[in-house]
């Protein structure tokens, strides 16, 4: 009781629950509900495979960044659109993505808000000034924790009760939902009695928990902590019946109690899915401004098949993100870390041509502020396989900003329109050498 008094006016100074600041002051609370958090975003369907990148960016990234911000996620406008980074990544064999390839775009090149990208489509983001927003949004880091044991869910909940929601994986096909009660106020809430055995897994969000709520895995007619369920001749984690995670589903309102479940923690020792033994959470980077860009119109009938490459005409060169085949930096060793394609040499863009949704050439933007300013710059494009380049690049420009974000100067390629030479090619701005 002592300490309810100043948590109910924190809370009201800074627009968090009490839970939430029991959880960061150590009080360890029974039970956190991030979904009524103004920050937390509105629980939406996915469109196609996109789980992946609905959690990673439309879930995680924008409750963090709202959450620190003290903003409401209810507009559009204040929401970060899964798409570009699904459209990018999904190929076209299985349309899937992961986790932290999502992550990794967001750091390397940004994340556009809902507004500049709301839905889902095989042609990428079109339009320079959407891309120059989107580089103002980045990913600082990630987190991957396992939590196949007791001290694992513990700082899961240390998490979830100072804000942070989790990203979290389970096989989806053949889940079995059961009701939380028979009759009386939970009766439409459901649990997780097992999650699927077969078919790819399924990213979902963890947005609270409760320590009282369970479920009679053996049948004994009790919910019990303290049972050997599996009769290893231990109590683990795998024993526990009761205890749960608030897992929020990205297929949306009709699934479980409008696209929220409770996820017993046993689940992450007893599942058999690889990925089912780990949990993520994602850091917000600081506001960032781009000092030198790159806005390209350009048009291939193979996207894939494209690397550029910037030069300041000192010796020094960039790839744009986009256009790279080299594989990201980093990774902490982890099985979500090390198996995302983005880590591996090859393009970063899904199949598909390279054109605006109306087909004419696409206008895309690239982050070149690593180059530092020169006199002028070089642009160099060419084939990923030999002598195999087709298209016609229309317009590219170097743009250079100031540390407020005005736009200091601009300085065209010279040379545009052409057609792509099949080999490639190398042009300069009026004042590259």
């Amino acid at each position: 009781m002592p300490l309810r008094f100043p948590l109910l006016i924190l809370s009201a100074l800074f627009g968090l629950t009490a839970s939430v600041f029991a959880g960061l002051f150590g009080s360890g609370p029974e039970s956190v509900d991030l979904t009524g958090e103004r920050w937390f975003p509105p629980i939406t369907r996915q469109q196609s495979f996109s789980c992946s990148q609905q959690v990673a960016l439309y879930y995680l990234f924008t409750a963090e960044r709202n959450r620190n911000l003290q903003q409401s996620s209810a507009s559009p406008a204040r929401r970060f659109s899964p798409y570009l980074a699904y459209s990018m990544l999904a190929g076209e064999r299985t349309g899937r993505s992961h986790v932290v390839d999502g992550w990794i775009l967001a750091r390397e090149a940004g994340v556009p808000l809902e507004g500049d990208f709301p839905r889902y489509s095989r042609t990428l983001m079109h339009g320079y000034d959407r891309y120059l927003r989107a580089m103002k949004h980045r990913v600082k880091s990630w987190e991957i924790l396992p939590v196949t044991d007791e001290r694992g869910i513990s700082r899961a909940k240390e998490l979830l009760a100072s804000g942070h929601p989790l990203a979290c994986d389970f096989q989806i096909k053949g889940t079995l939902l059961r009701p939380l009660q028979t009759s009386g106020p939970r009766a439409r809430e459901r649990i997780v009695a097992q999650w699927g055995r077969t078919g790819p897994g399924h990213a979902m969000v963890y947005a609270g928990f409760d320590d009282s709520i369970g479920f009679d895995f053996n049948k004994d007619g009790r919910i019990t902590n303290d049972v050997d369920l599996n009769g290893d001749g231990r109590i683990s984690l795998i024993d526990h019946e009761r205890g749960a995670f608030l897992v929020v589903n990205p297929w949306g309102g009709a699934w479980g109690d409008r696209g929220r479940a409770w996820m017993p923690y046993r689940q992450h020792a007893a599942s058999k899915w690889p990925w089912s033994g780990s949990v993520a959470r994602v850091e917000v980077a600081p506001p960032y401004q781009p000092r030198l860009t790159l806005r390209l119109r350009m048009r291939a009938p193979n996207r894939q098949n494209i690397i550029v490459t910037a030069g300041n005409g000192k010796g020094r060169t960039v790839q744009p993100w986009m256009f790279s085949h080299f594989p990201a930096t980093g990774g902490n060793g982890t099985l979500w870390d090390s198996l995302t394609s983005l880590r591996t040499p090859g393009p970063h863009l899904s199949p598909g041509s390279l054109a605006a949704p109306d087909g004419g050439p696409l206008e895309t933007g690239h982050d070149l502020s690593a180059l530092g300013r020169s006199a002028g710059y070089s642009l160099e494009i060419r084939p990923a396989r030999p002598g195999t380049l087709s298209g016609e690049l229309i317009e590219a420009i170097f743009m250079e900003y100031d540390t407020s974000g005005r736009l200091a100067r601009e300085l065209p390629v010279t040379g545009f329109p052409l057609k792509l030479p099949a080999s490639g090619g190398q042009w300069l701005t009026a004042g590259g050498r």
